[in-house]
């Protein structure tokens, strides 16, 4: 049957209790599972919208959405596995997370969600397409020997806490985009935590903790984003290993100041490891690494101007493109010229004299006409200005 427990209902269940079927049971007033008892809902989709559901002994549910949308969940964490979707948006309490889970929605203020593996069951939990923690979200494991949490796909938006704390188990975030906000903490002391193939934006708090490791693996992105002489960082007493990462700054509002330093990691356990690639914004950032630290420093940009180019159709003309300025003391300028006739771009030559310097290429056009030339001039620091310039070819 389908059940309705009302704002001024009250139900208990003081025996096991395993519903036999699929339907539906929404509450919104008292329900309780008493000490020593057990629900096991498999196919029972379950709605707690508001009241309270106290459950003093065991329950459980698999095979069917549980809809988290109001009231007060107390005693034992609730048990979801086996294929359940958890809609979540409102209310208190915990839940636990086990096997092949889907979390959709919103981890409220006041409520915990854990993930937990065994040594028998490895956790799996899917946020697509997306999920925001403005609670605490957990990644455990029990037992002297367990098998994996991952949490993969999808967007996590974290304002909360996510407590990454397995001891016997990798914890892992997979082919997935992490918002660490302002006011988010990310809270790692799992020697076994990986971040692979997907981006983490850290604009609040990282730490890893004694004993604790961090490594970017894959294709991962650590977002850094540069606001008013402050940004985010990695610290603590564990480890960092950079890995295959990229390092991509933005800039929010003015450019930083010329030699103001950012600490991007700080961690005593040590960093390992150089970003495979350097992505910044229009404004010259230098990189460095010690044996416990990564550190960013904004220099003074170079300035790039097109120039325009004129050439005869079907000659092969050598042409400067861009002139530079403001030219860094060190580092290497390399450029890159799209033409504008739909050929594939070619490398620029870059001569610099002192804090000068011209961008050149050689090129054929087949036709007379006007075109648009685009060229991206790169540091080594992976500063990019684009500039584009007018090419008149006559025939």
């Amino acid at each position: 049957c389908e059940v309705t427990n009302d704002a001024d209902g009250s139900m208990t269940l003081a025996a096991a209790t395993s519903p036999v079927g699929s339907f539906t049971f929404a509450n919104s007033g008292s329900f309780t599972v008493s000490a020593g008892a057990e629900l096991e809902g498999s196919g029972l989709a379950f709605t707690q919208s508001g009241g309270t559901f106290d459950n003093a002994g065991t329950a459980q549910f698999s095979g069917a959405p549980f809809n988290q949308s109001g009231g007060a969940d107390t005693g034992n964490p609730i048990l979801i596995d086996g294929g359940e979707t958890f809609n979540d948006s409102a209310g208190t309490g915990s839940f636990q997370m086990e096997a092949l889970v889907t979390i959709d929605g919103t981890i409220p203020t006041g409520q915990t969600v854990t993930l937990v593996s065994s040594p028998s069951v490895g956790t799996v939990v899917d946020v697509s397409p997306a999920l925001t923690n403005d609670g605490t979200l957990v990644m455990t494991s029990t037992g002297s020997t367990s098998s994996d949490n991952s949490v993969q796909e999808g967007v996590l938006t974290n304002n909360g806490t996510i407590d990454v704390s397995g001891t016997n188990s990798v914890d892992t975030f997979n082919g997935i985009v992490i918002d660490n906000e302002a006011s988010g903490v990310l809270d790692v002391t799992n020697s076994g935590s990986e971040f692979s193939n997907g981006t983490l934006n850290n604009e609040g708090t990282m730490e890893v903790g004694a004993g604790g490791g961090v490594v970017f693996n894959g294709s991962e992105n650590y977002g850094v984003t540069v606001q008013s002489g402050t940004t985010a960082e990695v610290t603590g007493a564990g480890s960092v290993a950079l890995g295959e990462s990229t390092l991509q700054v933005t800039t929010v509002g003015k450019l930083p100041k010329a030699k103001t330093l950012f600490t991007l990691v700080d961690t005593s356990g040590g960093v390992s490891g150089t970003f495979n690639t350097l992505v910044f914004p229009n404004a010259a950032y230098s990189v460095a690494y010690t044996p416990t630290t990564v550190t960013l420093t904004a220099e003074k940009p170079f300035k790039a101007k097109a120039k325009a180019v004129k050439a005869t159709a079907g000659t092969s003309a050598t042409v400067t493109v861009a002139t530079l300025s403001k030219l860094p003391a060190s580092g290497t300028i390399t450029a890159s010229i799209n033409w504008g006739d739909g050929s594939a771009a070619s490398a620029g030559t870059v001569t610099t004299s002192g804090t000068t310097g011209t961008v050149g290429g050689t090129h054929t056009y087949a036709s007379a006409g006007h075109y648009t030339v685009t060229t991206t001039i790169t540091d080594s620091n992976g500063t990019d200005f684009t500039v584009t310039g007018k090419a008149t070819v006559k025939s």
